[in-house]
């Protein structure tokens, strides 16, 4: 009996930590799926701690240290995911429109690859055969 507390203890702490950790990585990468993983095991996590206490599980310093890690995590991902969605819903026309047209001008230049002043490409000589991926 012990052993499954220590391991649903284990549990609840170590999906608290996914949470606290992935969140700030999705600002970098991953984005919106990432930061709403997170979210989802900070809140299983708090489901978890919810029934160990139900069940009288563990002591009461450590249910209050996890509850204050799975609302930290709740917190952070939800600010991550957040952040993210806005994020998603501002580049999510321009890239809609970039890849219709083909015209990656206007997405270039919303993330600081713009062309020279002169209007030329910035790597190459040839207009045409340059892409986005060498300015």
């Amino acid at each position: 009996m012990n052993d499954e507390r220590a391991s649903q203890i284990k549990s609840i702490q170590t999906l608290g930590s996914v949470a606290i950790i992935a969140s700030p990585v999705s600002l970098v990468f991953g984005g919106v799926l990432l930061s709403l993983a997170a979210l989802i095991c900070a809140v299983v996590g708090r489901s978890k701690l919810n029934a160990l206490k139900a069940s009288g599980g563990a002591d009461a310093s450590v249910m209050r240290i996890l509850a204050r890690q799975n609302t930290v995590g709740i917190v952070v991902s939800s600010a991550a995911l957040v952040i993210n969605a806005v994020a998603f819903a501002f580049t999510f026309g321009f890239l809609m429109d970039a890849v219709q047209s083909g015209d990656t001008s206007e997405l270039a230049r919303m993330f600081g690859m713009d062309q020279l002043p002169d209007g030329g490409p910035v790597v190459g000589s040839g207009a045409e055969d340059v892409s986005v991926w060498d300015r």
